[in-house]
């Protein structure tokens, strides 16, 4: 894409995250663990984490990612800002 993409990652909407069956208890932890392993995936090779949220072993992209691809993420709330 010639540095053309961006990586667009929010926490939802509460209501319709909880209409999907999700919680939004620790929306903002889910959001930082998955962000976490988002990059550690872009960079390459292969991730293992265990976290509050997600749980994920030895997995790796089958293709080669731009590392620097810019992560924008959208969430709602004071506590939002220190993530």
């Amino acid at each position: 894409s010639g540095g053309r993409v961006r990586l667009g990652i929010g926490s939802g909407l509460g209501h319709a995250v909880e209409r999907m069956g999700f919680s939004t208890r620790r929306a903002l932890t889910t959001l930082r663990e998955a962000i976490e392993i988002i990059r550690a995936l872009l960079r390459g090779g292969e991730v293992s984490f265990a976290g509050t949220a997600f749980n994920v072993q030895k997995v790796k992209l089958d293709y080669r990612a731009r590392a620097g691809i810019p992560i924008f993420m959208a969430a709602r709330g004071d506590n939002a800002v220190q993530v």
